[in-house]
């Protein structure tokens, strides 16, 4: 969309949380959505176009993404070495897939499997939190939003035949609401300033966070219209929730605003985005 060429390196063996600053229209998002695209995902996904032949940067006739995975542990696969190398080539009439070591595969159904053996859930919003639904996530939670979100984390793809279940099954259930004890008042959302809003968003998402176990997990623009003391708390927040309590995942987070504030941590790789060429 942006980059003709862009290559980031992540240390993924020093670090496992990624900080990427940049001006607006310096391809942060555009990053952001190759990587969910990279690993299959859908032009929809991203809000950046409803096909995938969109993220083709203009003037340019295809876009070659190659995303290098960690393959250790416990969920790695035998085909491969240390290291799988995805690589996705959109064209406006189609995309190619091929897993690497040498070539290994050329079938999407293959890195379908190959991800979900990683636990990696492209699909699910709250482990891509894109920078449009970072903006407007809390007014999309109404109750049933809510409920259907969190059993997408527990869940995942399951969730159409567990909601099944629990319909043929709802005579059976019986429900009394009950409101938090000591709590008569609730804020509403609207009433909220827009750094209210990020900043309750942002803590939101983190209590989501803990729900599930996902190996990575992406969050673009999640400081927009904070003041400097709630977007170093958050910052703060984030990076503790990465490094002390996640330690073995990985999490990467795109902002507009300075990031020198950072300063040098353990654990903690920043990345300013260059310039973009035409």
């Amino acid at each position: 969309m942006c980059h003709g060429h862009l290559k980031i390196d992540f240390d993924t063996q020093r670090n496992n949380c990624f900080y990427i600053g940049g001006p607006n229209g310096s391809g942060k998002s555009a990053l952001f959505a190759s990587m969910n695209i990279g690993l299959g995902g859908r032009g929809n996904n991203n809000d950046r176009g409803n096909s995938v032949k969109m993220y083709i940067k203009d003037g340019r006739s295809k876009a070659r993404i190659r995303l290098i995975l960690t393959n250790r542990g416990l969920s790695s696969h035998p085909d491969f070495g240390d290291f799988v190398v995805v690589e996705r080539t959109i064209t406006s009439s189609c995309s190619t897939y091929v897993l690497k070591k040498m070539v290994v595969s050329k079938k999407k159904a293959d890195l379908d499997q190959l991800l979900m053996r990683y636990g990696i859930q492209i699909n699910n919003p709250i482990f891509w939190m894109t920078q449009d639904r970072s903006r407007h996530f809390l007014h999309q939670m109404k109750p049933e939003r809510l409920f259907q979100v969190i059993m997408y984390i527990r869940f995942g793809e399951n969730v159409p035949k567990i909601l099944e279940i629990l319909e043929a099954n709802a005579d059976k259930f019986e429900y009394s609401p009950r409101g938090p004890i000591g709590l008569s008042d609730y804020i509403v959302i609207s009433g909220l300033s827009g750094g209210e809003r990020s900043f309750t968003t942002a803590c939101f998402i983190m209590a989501l966070w803990e729900i599930m176990e996902a190996p990575f997990r992406c969050m673009d623009e999640f400081d927009v219209f904070m003041d400097m003391i709630n977007r170093r708390v958050v910052m703060d927040l984030l990076v503790k929730l990465a490094t002390e309590q996640y330690s073995h995942n990985q999490f990467i987070f795109f902002t507009p605003q300075g990031i020198k504030e950072l300063g040098e941590r353990e654990q903690v790789q920043v990345f300013e985005m260059p310039k973009v060429r035409q």
